[in-house]
């Protein structure tokens, strides 16, 4: 049986408040990707059914991925719950249990047979368009006719829509009863370890979208296909992201695309460089796609390539690199986009069944999902914890504030960092250097050369190799211009291997040092470096090490136990 998290138990009183307090309106809950929607929405009903007997409930969503795991969710939280499904994809029309949950497209066809619902749950309300004549207005308006006091319920990560700016500017929705997804809050849930930290960080391969045209609330796909024809970017793009995915060893790669085309061709591109790879778009038949979902999910496969199908309902915790070759001016897509990517993974932590379904990721431990922006979406909406907010139509829009660490990075490979930064933060979220210097803010990408790139040139592809550890010992290592750090060395025969721990830098490199202390010892991780050499007689000595001794330093990419 499935218990709430703090925060998931504080957005469920949340709602419980806000009706409780004589609020009439449709409330919002607005909490990142990746911190458990479906569980808030099961406690939410749960609650207001054991609050208020005889009360009956209907969610909807999009797509059939969601319908079922806000199902699964809701009956591993309440394992009695009266629930039913309708959706004719999963081929289940229940009209009579007292909680229903059901894809949209199918429910309004028959939105009568529902009957009386006192309240109607939207997962990803960000969907919900304030046009009259949508899905969702038609089937709200027909609930209502039966019961006129019906209230709605939304819960989204992003709560803004193009054209209309915050949800509740206009429309349906009157009020955020809470907003999780702010710059404070998303940060402490990567702290607190409930989300995977996202480094991104400048191209060297970039589309030039300058002159594509804006219809319907986004940039022409047709225009987009020709650019990114006629600049001859997607192979490159694509062999600068395998150089990097294969260096920092990742595991599972997700490339967005704006068109069908690219979507197979880069399938194509990246099976032809030894990485199998399975396309994912509506052109497909829904066997295929389901089928190729499932391959990737599972990690049967090395990559998925999509054109806007992988934003929301499908769950890839182990997804680790993305790479955005879809530009967009929607602030709620790209959000959703890299929010693929904060969700945890640990193999340890699977049920067996679980793990026996994933053989390929034996042992491995998300520390943090690479993003590789071809197209300037980061810098043009800006990260994804303090996006620009979408304007109302006619309103001016925002800039995005961006902060580039030029640093070179003291470990491997060796050049400079480029890492992207709110401006807020002190420490580069992707080295630790502390940010001496003035920094360089970034309104837009427009044409504006970025720092440094990452390609990888051929003369540094990554060459692993494994090698015995015989100790291993722990020093200070000063930073000039910046916090002292954590050096760990291993002693492999006659060579040996060095990396650096930031156990008093903030931000991720902070909470990725206290995860590399946890991996090797049962206390709990220091707070300075004094602290930490002191302790280190309880940090465990990996057996092996693997290393890119095709790197300037040596890099340790991996640990053998």
């Amino acid at each position: 049986m499935l218990t709430l998290r703090g925060y998931q138990q504080e957005c469920v009183d949340s709602i419980l408040h806000y009706f409780m307090e004589g609020n009439k309106g449709n409330p919002l809950v607005a909490t990142p990707c990746g911190t458990g929607k479906s569980l808030i929405l099961a406690g939410a009903i749960t609650q207001f059914m054991r609050m208020f007997p005889g009360q009956r409930f209907i969610a909807g969503t999009h797509v059939k991925e969601l319908i079922i795991q806000d199902y699964n969710k809701l009956v591993q939280y309440w394992p009695t719950a009266p629930v039913g499904i309708y959706s004719a994809g999963l081929k289940q029309k229940d009209v009579a249990h007292d909680i229903i949950i059901g894809g949209i497209q199918s429910m309004v066809k028959v939105a009568h047979a529902f009957g009386w619902r006192d309240i109607f749950f939207i997962d990803e309300a960000h969907l919900l368009s304030p046009n009259d004549a949508s899905m969702y207005q038609v089937f709200i308006a027909i609930l209502k006719e039966i019961n006129p006091n019906l209230k709605v319920v939304g819960l989204t990560a992003s709560p803004y829509r193009m054209g209309q700016g915050m949800l509740t500017d206009a429309g349906l929705f009157t009020d955020i009863c809470i907003d999780l997804t702010g710059l404070e809050p998303f940060n402490r849930f990567i702290e607190e370890g409930f989300l995977s930290p996202l480094v991104a960080r400048p191209t060297d391969i970039k589309l030039d979208i300058t002159g594509i045209h804006i219809s319907n609330g986004d940039y022409v796909q047709g225009e987009l296909t020709r650019a990114m024809d006629e600049q001859h970017v997607l192979e490159p793009a694509l062999k600068e992201d395998v150089a990097l995915f294969l260096l920092e060893r990742r595991k599972c790669g997700l490339v967005f695309l704006n068109s069908n085309k690219h979507v197979n061709e880069a399938a194509e591109i990246l099976n032809g460089m030894g990485l199998p790879t399975v396309p994912v778009h509506n052109g497909l038949s829904t066997k295929e796609r389901d089928r190729n979902i499932k391959a990737w999910t599972n990690s049967e496969v090395a990559f998925a390539t999509s054109q806007n199908m992988l934003t929301t309902g499908v769950d890839c915790p182990q997804l680790d690199f993305i790479s955005d070759l879809a530009a967009t001016v929607s602030t709620g897509r790209h959000v959703q986009k890299y929010g693929r990517g904060t969700r945890l993974f640990d193999w340890y932590k699977l049920s067996p069944d679980e793990q026996a379904a994933k053989p390929n990721l034996f042992g491995y431990v998300k520390k943090n999902c690479r993003a590789m922006d071809h197209v300037g979406n980061v810098a043009n909406l800006g990260p994804i914890n303090d996006p620009v907010i979408p304007k109302r139509k006619g309103d001016k829009g925002g800039v995005a504030p961006i902060k580039i660490c030029e640093t070179e990075k003291l470990v491997p490979p060796a050049m400079g960092c480029g890492g992207y930064n709110h401006t807020s933060v002190r420490y580069c979220d992707e080295c630790g250097a502390e940010f001496a210097f003035k920094p360089k803010v970034y309104g837009s990408g427009g044409t504006e050369e970025i720092i440094r790139g990452t390609a990888i040139p051929e003369s540094i592809a990554p060459q692993i190799e494994t090698f015995d550890v015989n100790a291993a010992h722990y020093s200070r290592q000063e930073v000039k211009g910046g916090k002292a750090m954590l050096k760990a060395t291993y002693q492999c025969g006659l060579r040996s291997f060095s990396e650096l721990k930031g156990f008093e830098h903030g931000g991720f490199a902070g909470k990725i040092a206290r995860d590399w202390w946890r991996m090797r010892s049962t206390l709990e991780p220091p707070v300075t470096i004094d602290e930490a050499l002191l302790l280190n007689a309880s940090l465990s000595k990996p057996k092996t090490i693997d290393v890119n001794v095709n790197s300037k330093f040596g890099d340790i990419v991996g640990y053998g136990w």
